[in-house]
This record gives structure tokens, sequence and C-alpha cells, in this order.
């Protein structure tokens, strides 16, 4: 069963376990998977002011490609088109060889990426 956390920002991050675990006594399964989230939060910084949600795995689109515009409506993953695509990584890098107007510039620029890797 699969745990969306929600994010102060926003964003999703998905938490797939590997098995369903035990009910205690009195507990549901949907408590057992919440009561585990809570400990798996406890352990992992990223998750830190993540609100969990229990989805099953239907909800969940199975195209990644726009994983970094997935919003969660109700207990359903959607992919929200109207968001703008991240920067590419390396950007700052590309702006400034586009910028560059002289030789000296590039040579600089090249010198850097040689150093400390483009």
């Amino acid at each position: 069963m699969p745990i969306i956390w929600q994010m102060p920002d926003g964003s999703l991050q998905v938490t797939r376990l590997a098995q369903t675990p035990v009910p205690g006594p009195g507990e549901t399964v949907s408590d057992a998977v919440m009561r585990l989230a809570r400990v798996v939060q406890a352990k992992t910084p990223s998750l830190a002011g993540g609100i969990p949600t229990l989805v099953t795995t239907a909800g969940i689109p199975t195209s990644r490609l726009h994983r970094n515009k997935w919003r969660l409506q109700g207990t359903v993953v959607v992919p929200d088109l109207t968001l703008p695509d991240p920067p590419h990584p390396k950007q700052a890098r590309m702006d400034e060889i586009n910028s560059a107007t002289t030789v000296a510039d590039l040579k600089r620029i090249l010198v850097d990426a040689v150093r400390n890797g483009f």
C-alpha cells in the first residue's frame, strides 16, 4: 500500500512498503500502515514536515514523465500540467556559456569545468 507524502512545498514523495504490516490489537491494516509511516518519517529527514496519505496503487500514475508535477487530489495522484518545468540542473553553466563574448570568457569557463566538473 503506497504512502504519499505531501511536502510543505506541494511536491509529493512516495513510500512503498515491502510488506503489509500486521495490525495490532484493535488496529486496521490502514492504521498499522500509518503507524509504520510515522516510524519511517522519524528516521527519514527528507520526509520531515510531510503529511502522509494512503493511496491505492491504481491511484498513482503509471507514467513518471511528469512526476515533478504530481499533486494529491483526495486519495488520487494527478499531474498538474500547469506547473512549470524545473530548470535544467546545469542551466547556470549553460547561461554562462551563452553569455560569453570573448575567447578569454570561454577559456575561464572551460578551465572551471575541467577543475570542478561541468
